[in-house]
């Protein structure tokens, strides 16, 4: 399994060539298997937009998501749709 990243221009393309490591995966690219967006009681959201989808990945620490840098500095997620 792999995971390669590239940027062209102003994007950032996530290639995810995998075998059984990533089949239980759903978050920010969607589920592994069928690329579906789903929040994350699994609940399909495709009909709620993308920015309703990148809010519901936001890691939240105050909600139970670990902390990922060891220094907190400015808001750690938007509290409000930018």
């Amino acid at each position: 399994s792999a995971i390669f990243l590239s940027i062209t221009g102003i994007f950032l393309n996530v290639n995810v060539q995998g075998g059984k490591e990533f089949e239980d995966s759903v978050g920010l690219m969607g589920q592994y298997e069928t690329g579906a967006m789903l929040d994350r009681e699994g609940k399909p959201m495709n009909s709620k937009g993308t920015i309703a989808y990148g809010m519901e990945w936001q890691v939240k620490p105050d909600h139970g998501d670990p902390i990922i840098f060891s220094t907190a500095e400015g808001p750690q997620w938007p509290q409000e749709k930018c």
